[in-house]
């Protein structure tokens, strides 16, 4: 089962959200709960979870806020907020700030649960391939200027690795050119190594 983590301080709402999974056989998900937000946070840092189940109304944090903070420090994980039926109008502003879905207290049954928390993760799957689609549109653009705005071979192949390393930014690279008469390979551009070193070390065509 893929693990949530269920961030609410009322043991009796915590209870009857278990329960509720309870109804749908196989379980495709188990709860982690805890009470504050706070330990949500410390949570996260130390596992691994597929979507984040967060109450509007916690001791250390409410409303809108809530969504805001959570999303600052885990903005991979799919977020349901969970409210009242009086607060009905702030999970939807929760929703436009970033929040997958919301669900109403007392109106959640098993499917419905498993329901919200299986397109919660998928909206944010969509949701980062296309950013990601869309950085990589943007990298080729820059690429593009690059390429029309100059002639110096060096100052181009900078650019492109540069842009290279905005979409793998774990990645070390390296560029060099060979001078025809001495055969040497000229240092042009590198990235994610020490430079001083790199451009240090002589390197010939073999």
């Amino acid at each position: 089962a893929k693990r949530v983590l269920l961030v609410e301080d009322n043991p009796g709402d915590a209870r009857l959200l278990n329960e509720a999974l309870l109804e749908v056989q196989p379980a495709p998900f188990a709860l982690v709960h805890v009470d504050r937000f706070i330990a949500a946070i410390e949570s996260l840092k130390r596992e691994t979870f597929s979507a984040v189940l967060l109450d509007l109304s916690l001791p250390d944090a409410k409303g809108l806020d809530t969504v805001v903070r959570m999303q600052r420090e885990a903005d991979a994980v799919p977020i349901v907020v969970l409210t009242g039926l009086d607060d009905d109008s702030t999970a939807l502003e929760a929703v436009r700030a970033g929040a997958q879905d919301y669900l109403i207290k007392g109106e959640i049954d098993g499917k419905l649960l498993v329901r919200s928390l299986s397109y919660a993760m998928e909206r944010k799957r969509l949701q980062e391939a296309t950013a990601k689609h869309l950085n990589h549109i943007v990298v080729l653009k820059d690429i593009n200027a690059a390429l029309t705005s100059t002639l110096e071979l060096s100052e181009v192949l900078d650019t492109l690795l540069e842009k290279v390393m905005d979409v793998m930014p774990q990645v070390a690279a390296t560029i060099r050119l060979r001078d025809k008469e001495s055969g040497l390979l000229e240092p042009v551009a590198c990235r994610n190594i020490d430079e001083p070193a790199w451009r240090a070390a002589t390197l010939r065509w073999q």
